[in-house]
Protein backbone atom coordinates (compact mmCIF):
# COMPACT_ATOMS: atom_id res chain seq x y z
CA UNK A 1 0.00 0.00 0.00
CA UNK A 2 0.84 3.35 -0.76
CA UNK A 3 0.22 7.05 1.08
CA UNK A 4 0.95 9.59 3.22
CA UNK A 5 3.26 8.00 5.67
CA UNK A 6 3.52 4.56 4.24
CA UNK A 7 6.27 2.89 2.66
CA UNK A 8 6.13 1.24 -1.02
CA UNK A 9 7.74 -1.93 -0.40
CA UNK A 10 8.79 -3.89 -3.40
CA UNK A 11 9.04 -7.63 -4.17
CA UNK A 12 12.71 -8.34 -5.38
CA UNK A 13 12.91 -11.28 -8.04
CA UNK A 14 15.41 -14.39 -7.17
CA UNK A 15 16.85 -15.76 -3.95
CA UNK A 16 15.42 -19.04 -2.34
CA UNK A 17 12.12 -20.39 -1.09
CA UNK A 18 13.46 -20.90 1.99
CA UNK A 19 15.18 -17.40 2.45
CA UNK A 20 13.18 -14.56 3.05
CA UNK A 21 14.26 -11.03 0.57
CA UNK A 22 15.78 -8.63 3.49
CA UNK A 23 13.54 -5.79 3.57
CA UNK A 24 14.48 -2.82 1.53
CA UNK A 25 16.51 -0.13 2.66
CA UNK A 26 13.92 3.31 3.35
CA UNK A 27 14.54 5.73 0.73
CA UNK A 28 16.19 8.97 1.52
CA UNK A 29 13.87 11.41 1.76
CA UNK A 30 14.20 13.94 -1.30
CA UNK A 31 16.53 17.07 -0.43
CA UNK A 32 14.08 20.26 -0.11
CA UNK A 33 13.86 22.61 -2.91
CA UNK A 34 15.74 25.96 -2.79
CA UNK A 35 13.38 28.56 -2.23
CA UNK A 36 12.31 30.82 -5.61
CA UNK A 37 14.92 33.67 -6.53
CA UNK A 38 12.99 37.12 -5.38
CA UNK A 39 12.36 38.34 -9.02
CA UNK A 40 14.71 41.35 -9.72
CA UNK A 41 13.36 44.93 -8.96
CA UNK A 42 12.50 46.25 -12.20
CA UNK A 43 14.90 49.05 -13.80
CA UNK A 44 14.35 52.65 -13.43
CA UNK A 45 13.85 53.44 -17.32
CA UNK A 46 11.24 50.43 -17.22
CA UNK A 47 7.59 50.14 -17.49
CA UNK A 48 6.50 46.83 -16.02
CA UNK A 49 2.66 45.64 -16.65
CA UNK A 50 0.25 45.12 -13.72
CA UNK A 51 -2.37 42.64 -13.97
CA UNK A 52 -5.07 44.24 -11.45
CA UNK A 53 -6.77 40.82 -11.19
CA UNK A 54 -4.06 39.10 -9.61
CA UNK A 55 -3.56 42.03 -6.66
CA UNK A 56 -4.91 41.06 -2.20
CA UNK A 57 -7.54 42.74 -1.82
CA UNK A 58 -8.22 44.18 2.29
CA UNK A 59 -11.86 44.42 1.42
CA UNK A 60 -14.27 43.39 -1.05
CA UNK A 61 -14.72 45.85 -3.83
CA UNK A 62 -17.68 48.37 -3.44
CA UNK A 63 -19.83 48.67 -6.23
CA UNK A 64 -21.08 51.96 -7.00
CA UNK A 65 -24.88 53.13 -6.53
CA UNK A 66 -26.64 53.55 -8.94
CA UNK A 67 -27.42 57.34 -10.38
CA UNK A 68 -31.02 58.03 -10.98
CA UNK A 69 -32.47 61.27 -12.09
CA UNK A 70 -34.30 63.47 -9.32
CA UNK A 71 -36.65 65.17 -11.33
CA UNK A 72 -40.66 64.08 -10.54
CA UNK A 73 -43.18 62.86 -12.69
CA UNK A 74 -44.91 64.79 -14.78
CA UNK A 75 -42.76 67.95 -14.08
CA UNK A 76 -42.08 70.35 -17.09
CA UNK A 77 -39.08 70.27 -18.91
CA UNK A 78 -37.66 72.75 -20.85
CA UNK A 79 -37.08 72.14 -24.78
CA UNK A 80 -33.93 73.31 -26.84
CA UNK A 81 -34.30 72.12 -30.38
CA UNK A 82 -31.62 71.98 -33.48
CA UNK A 83 -32.11 70.76 -36.85
CA UNK A 84 -30.22 68.98 -39.22
CA UNK A 85 -26.39 69.52 -40.05
CA UNK A 86 -26.69 72.56 -42.66
CA UNK A 87 -24.52 69.60 -44.54
CA UNK A 88 -24.76 66.18 -43.32
CA UNK A 89 -21.43 64.50 -42.71
CA UNK A 90 -20.35 60.91 -42.64
CA UNK A 91 -17.11 60.33 -40.93
CA UNK A 92 -14.55 59.70 -42.98
CA UNK A 93 -11.67 57.45 -41.96
CA UNK A 94 -8.88 59.03 -40.57
CA UNK A 95 -6.28 60.48 -42.21
CA UNK A 96 -2.60 58.17 -41.01
CA UNK A 97 -1.54 60.35 -37.56
CA UNK A 98 -4.83 61.84 -37.24
CA UNK A 99 -7.78 61.09 -34.70
CA UNK A 100 -11.02 60.12 -36.32
CA UNK A 101 -13.87 62.59 -36.06
CA UNK A 102 -17.04 61.75 -35.15
CA UNK A 103 -18.77 64.82 -34.01
CA UNK A 104 -19.31 68.45 -34.81
CA UNK A 105 -19.81 71.52 -32.60
CA UNK A 106 -22.98 73.52 -32.99
CA UNK A 107 -23.92 76.88 -31.39
CA UNK A 108 -26.90 76.63 -29.18
CA UNK A 109 -27.74 80.12 -29.28
CA UNK A 110 -30.90 79.56 -26.85
CA UNK A 111 -29.27 78.92 -23.91
CA UNK A 112 -25.66 80.72 -24.50
CA UNK A 113 -25.82 82.83 -21.45
CA UNK A 114 -27.11 81.91 -17.91
CA UNK A 115 -29.39 84.28 -18.40
CA UNK A 116 -31.24 82.53 -21.17
CA UNK A 117 -30.61 78.94 -20.13
CA UNK A 118 -32.17 80.06 -16.65
CA UNK A 119 -35.81 81.18 -18.67
CA UNK A 120 -35.48 77.49 -19.22
CA UNK A 121 -35.27 75.73 -16.03
CA UNK A 122 -38.67 75.16 -14.40
CA UNK A 123 -37.29 74.26 -10.94
CA UNK A 124 -39.80 71.46 -8.84
CA UNK A 125 -39.05 71.16 -4.89
CA UNK A 126 -38.85 67.74 -3.80
CA UNK A 127 -40.08 66.79 0.04
CA UNK A 128 -36.26 67.22 1.13
CA UNK A 129 -36.78 70.81 0.07
CA UNK A 130 -33.91 70.68 -2.59
CA UNK A 131 -35.12 72.42 -5.76
CA UNK A 132 -34.32 70.14 -9.45
CA UNK A 133 -34.48 71.38 -13.14
CA UNK A 134 -33.96 70.15 -16.48
CA UNK A 135 -33.75 70.90 -20.03
CA UNK A 136 -33.49 68.45 -23.24
CA UNK A 137 -31.62 69.48 -26.10
CA UNK A 138 -32.32 68.18 -29.48
CA UNK A 139 -29.89 67.92 -32.46
CA UNK A 140 -32.37 66.49 -35.11
CA UNK A 141 -30.30 63.54 -36.73
CA UNK A 142 -27.52 62.37 -33.73
CA UNK A 143 -26.64 59.80 -33.16
CA UNK A 144 -25.12 60.78 -29.76
CA UNK A 145 -24.84 64.37 -28.08
CA UNK A 146 -22.07 65.70 -25.46
CA UNK A 147 -23.42 69.86 -23.88
CA UNK A 148 -21.14 71.98 -23.57
CA UNK A 149 -22.20 73.48 -19.86
CA UNK A 150 -20.50 76.52 -19.19
CA UNK A 151 -20.54 76.40 -14.92
CA UNK A 152 -19.92 79.86 -14.64
CA UNK A 153 -20.84 79.54 -10.83
CA UNK A 154 -22.47 76.17 -9.26
CA UNK A 155 -23.53 76.27 -5.51
CA UNK A 156 -21.87 74.15 -3.18
CA UNK A 157 -23.39 71.09 -2.52
CA UNK A 158 -25.06 71.31 -6.31
CA UNK A 159 -25.57 68.22 -8.73
CA UNK A 160 -25.14 68.11 -12.64
CA UNK A 161 -26.50 64.95 -14.50
CA UNK A 162 -26.73 63.97 -17.95
CA UNK A 163 -29.15 61.65 -19.37
CA UNK A 164 -30.11 60.34 -22.87
CA UNK A 165 -32.40 57.67 -24.45
CA UNK A 166 -30.59 54.96 -22.91
CA UNK A 167 -31.84 56.27 -19.48
CA UNK A 168 -28.37 55.93 -17.84
CA UNK A 169 -27.29 59.38 -15.99
CA UNK A 170 -23.89 60.43 -15.70
CA UNK A 171 -23.36 62.91 -12.24
CA UNK A 172 -21.32 65.66 -12.07
CA UNK A 173 -20.92 67.10 -8.36
CA UNK A 174 -20.16 70.86 -7.64
CA UNK A 175 -17.06 69.93 -5.84
CA UNK A 176 -15.71 67.69 -8.86
CA UNK A 177 -16.52 71.03 -11.17
CA UNK A 178 -14.36 72.92 -8.79
CA UNK A 179 -11.59 70.41 -8.94
CA UNK A 180 -11.91 70.56 -12.53
CA UNK A 181 -11.53 74.27 -13.08
CA UNK A 182 -8.71 74.09 -10.45
CA UNK A 183 -6.62 71.57 -12.65
CA UNK A 184 -7.46 73.46 -15.91
CA UNK A 185 -6.40 76.89 -14.59
CA UNK A 186 -3.11 74.91 -13.48
CA UNK A 187 -2.38 73.90 -16.38
CA UNK A 188 -3.30 77.38 -17.82
CA UNK A 189 -6.41 77.58 -19.57
CA UNK A 190 -8.41 80.87 -18.33
CA UNK A 191 -11.81 82.32 -17.77
CA UNK A 192 -14.76 80.67 -19.91
CA UNK A 193 -11.68 77.79 -21.25
CA UNK A 194 -11.30 76.80 -17.59
CA UNK A 195 -15.19 76.83 -16.70
CA UNK A 196 -16.29 74.82 -20.38
CA UNK A 197 -17.47 71.33 -18.87
CA UNK A 198 -18.52 68.95 -21.35
CA UNK A 199 -20.96 65.98 -20.38
CA UNK A 200 -20.67 62.48 -21.48
CA UNK A 201 -22.04 61.04 -25.06
CA UNK A 202 -25.50 60.34 -24.94
CA UNK A 203 -27.01 57.89 -27.18
CA UNK A 204 -29.63 59.49 -29.74
CA UNK A 205 -30.68 62.87 -30.70
CA UNK A 206 -31.70 63.99 -27.02
CA UNK A 207 -29.63 64.94 -23.99
CA UNK A 208 -30.89 66.43 -20.96
CA UNK A 209 -28.85 68.41 -18.25
CA UNK A 210 -30.74 68.45 -15.20
CA UNK A 211 -29.85 69.96 -11.84
CA UNK A 212 -30.20 70.19 -8.47
CA UNK A 213 -29.68 72.43 -5.91
CA UNK A 214 -29.50 72.15 -1.80
CA UNK A 215 -32.75 73.04 0.07
CA UNK A 216 -31.83 77.07 1.19
CA UNK A 217 -30.55 77.54 -2.01
CA UNK A 218 -31.20 80.15 -3.84
CA UNK A 219 -31.47 79.26 -7.66
CA UNK A 220 -29.92 82.87 -8.84
CA UNK A 221 -26.47 81.39 -7.17
CA UNK A 222 -26.60 79.07 -9.85
CA UNK A 223 -24.62 80.45 -13.11
CA UNK A 224 -24.68 77.91 -15.64
CA UNK A 225 -25.11 78.49 -19.67
CA UNK A 226 -24.84 75.75 -22.42
CA UNK A 227 -22.96 77.39 -25.60
CA UNK A 228 -22.59 74.94 -27.33
CA UNK A 229 -22.76 70.99 -28.30
CA UNK A 230 -21.34 68.48 -30.17
CA UNK A 231 -23.59 66.36 -32.68
CA UNK A 232 -22.18 62.90 -32.97
CA UNK A 233 -22.37 61.64 -36.62
CA UNK A 234 -22.28 58.11 -35.20
CA UNK A 235 -21.30 56.50 -32.08
CA UNK A 236 -18.07 54.78 -30.84
CA UNK A 237 -19.45 51.32 -31.12
CA UNK A 238 -20.58 52.58 -34.64
CA UNK A 239 -17.47 53.84 -35.94
CA UNK A 240 -15.58 50.52 -34.72
CA UNK A 241 -18.02 48.97 -37.27
CA UNK A 242 -17.30 51.15 -40.59
CA UNK A 243 -15.97 48.75 -42.95
CA UNK A 244 -12.88 49.64 -44.30
CA UNK A 245 -11.53 50.65 -47.71
CA UNK A 246 -10.20 47.52 -49.92
CA UNK A 247 -6.78 49.53 -50.42
CA UNK A 248 -6.40 49.36 -46.85
CA UNK A 249 -7.12 45.34 -46.48
CA UNK A 250 -4.01 43.96 -45.29
CA UNK A 251 -2.35 46.47 -44.19
CA UNK A 252 -2.03 46.85 -40.70
CA UNK A 253 1.75 47.17 -39.27
CA UNK A 254 2.82 43.88 -37.82
CA UNK A 255 3.41 45.47 -34.44
CA UNK A 256 -0.78 45.02 -34.50
CA UNK A 257 -2.00 41.98 -33.11
CA UNK A 258 -5.47 40.66 -31.78
CA UNK A 259 -5.06 40.44 -28.06
CA UNK A 260 -7.65 37.42 -28.19
CA UNK A 261 -5.14 35.28 -29.92
CA UNK A 262 -1.91 34.24 -27.81
CA UNK A 263 -1.11 35.64 -24.34
CA UNK A 264 -1.81 39.09 -24.63
CA UNK A 265 -5.41 39.12 -22.60
CA UNK A 266 -3.46 41.59 -19.45
CA UNK A 267 -2.24 43.82 -22.08
CA UNK A 268 -6.23 44.18 -23.63
CA UNK A 269 -7.11 45.11 -20.72
CA UNK A 270 -5.12 47.99 -20.36
CA UNK A 271 -6.29 49.04 -23.56
CA UNK A 272 -9.29 51.95 -24.01
CA UNK A 273 -11.23 53.78 -26.89
CA UNK A 274 -10.70 57.53 -26.01
CA UNK A 275 -13.35 60.37 -26.77
CA UNK A 276 -12.56 63.86 -26.90
CA UNK A 277 -14.18 67.13 -27.89
CA UNK A 278 -12.12 70.61 -29.12
CA UNK A 279 -13.61 73.45 -30.43
CA UNK A 280 -16.79 71.23 -30.34
CA UNK A 281 -15.49 68.59 -32.36
CA UNK A 282 -15.43 65.30 -31.04
CA UNK A 283 -13.11 62.88 -31.86
CA UNK A 284 -11.76 59.24 -31.45
CA UNK A 285 -8.87 57.76 -31.05
CA UNK A 286 -6.83 55.06 -28.21
CA UNK A 287 -4.64 55.16 -25.59
CA UNK A 288 -3.22 52.54 -22.60
CA UNK A 289 -2.99 52.50 -18.96
CA UNK A 290 0.93 51.95 -17.51
CA UNK A 291 2.12 50.94 -14.27
CA UNK A 292 4.89 52.17 -12.41
CA UNK A 293 7.84 50.38 -11.22
CA UNK A 294 5.99 50.89 -7.70
CA UNK A 295 2.74 49.46 -8.61
CA UNK A 296 1.38 52.74 -7.06
CA UNK A 297 -1.99 52.34 -9.35
CA UNK A 298 -1.68 56.14 -10.26
CA UNK A 299 -3.52 55.61 -13.20
CA UNK A 300 -0.77 57.07 -16.22
CA UNK A 301 -2.87 57.06 -19.64
CA UNK A 302 -0.29 56.57 -22.68
CA UNK A 303 -2.01 58.00 -25.92
CA UNK A 304 -0.02 60.07 -29.09
CA UNK A 305 0.20 63.52 -29.31
CA UNK A 306 -2.15 63.39 -32.12
CA UNK A 307 -5.09 62.56 -30.33
CA UNK A 308 -4.70 64.52 -27.39
CA UNK A 309 -2.46 67.23 -27.21
CA UNK A 310 -4.19 70.13 -25.03
CA UNK A 311 -5.73 70.03 -20.97
CA UNK A 312 -8.88 71.44 -23.17
CA UNK A 313 -9.40 67.64 -24.90
CA UNK A 314 -7.46 65.88 -21.67
CA UNK A 315 -10.66 67.55 -18.90
CA UNK A 316 -13.43 66.16 -20.74
CA UNK A 317 -11.78 62.71 -22.22
CA UNK A 318 -14.00 59.72 -21.77
CA UNK A 319 -12.51 56.19 -22.25
CA UNK A 320 -14.70 52.69 -22.98
CA UNK A 321 -12.59 49.97 -22.00
CA UNK A 322 -13.19 46.20 -22.96
CA UNK A 323 -13.89 46.80 -26.92
CA UNK A 324 -12.92 43.88 -27.99
CA UNK A 325 -13.58 40.83 -30.44
CA UNK A 326 -15.25 37.94 -28.57
CA UNK A 327 -12.66 35.69 -29.79
CA UNK A 328 -9.68 35.53 -32.09
CA UNK A 329 -10.08 36.88 -35.33
CA UNK A 330 -13.67 37.67 -34.92
CA UNK A 331 -15.43 41.12 -34.85
CA UNK A 332 -16.48 43.17 -31.64
CA UNK A 333 -18.98 41.64 -30.03
CA UNK A 334 -19.31 42.94 -26.32
CA UNK A 335 -20.30 46.65 -25.26
CA UNK A 336 -17.68 48.48 -24.48
CA UNK A 337 -17.90 50.33 -20.87
CA UNK A 338 -17.61 54.01 -20.45
CA UNK A 339 -15.67 55.58 -18.04
CA UNK A 340 -15.32 59.21 -17.81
Amino acid sequence: MDGPGRLLALAACGGSDDEPAPAPAPAPAPAPAPAPAPAPAPGGDRIEPLDTATLPRSTPAKTAAAVASRLPAGAAVGQVALGPLAAAKSAAPAAKGTALQIGEGRDVRATATTAELARHLRWATLTDGSRVAAVAFTAEGAKAVRLGVLAQAVPEGAVLRFYGASGEVVEMTAAELSALRQANESAGLKADAARMVWGPDTPGAVSTLEVQLPAGVATDQLQLAVPQLSHLTQTVAQAMEQPKDVDEIGNAGSCNVDVMCGSYQTEGRAVAKMVFTEGGRTLLCTGTLLNDTRNSLTPYFLTAAHCISSQEAASNLITYWFFRAESCGSAPGSTPTPCA
